[in-house]
């Protein structure tokens, strides 16, 4: 006998927008399609970056790596900082 995984037509399917606030300015643009888009695209700039920065960066530490590494990353850093902030906020 094979496993057989039941489905449940009467639930709701899982989307993480159902914990987001319903009032307010940073629920509109955590909802929005250009916000989710956006986001989708850094997070695939991140993931090249971190590929050049894994092949490239020769410093063993973030503060012995040249600027332009040492911006990247805060970038980014900041980038998904204000995203959790817009998202749960």
């Amino acid at each position: 006998a094979g496993d057989h995984k039941e489905t449940r037509l009467d639930e709701d399917v899982y989307d993480v927008k159902n914990f987001y606030k319903t009032k307010g300015c940073t629920q509109a643009i955590a909802r929005s399609d250009r916000f989710e888009k956006l986001t989708l695209m850094v997070i695939s700039l991140n993931a090249l970056y971190i590929g050049v920065d894994a092949d490239q960066n020769t410093a063993a530490t973030m503060l012995d790596a040249t600027w332009p590494y040492q911006v990247f990353d805060n970038l980014f850093c900041l980038y998904f900082s204000i995203e959790l902030i817009i998202r749960f906020g």
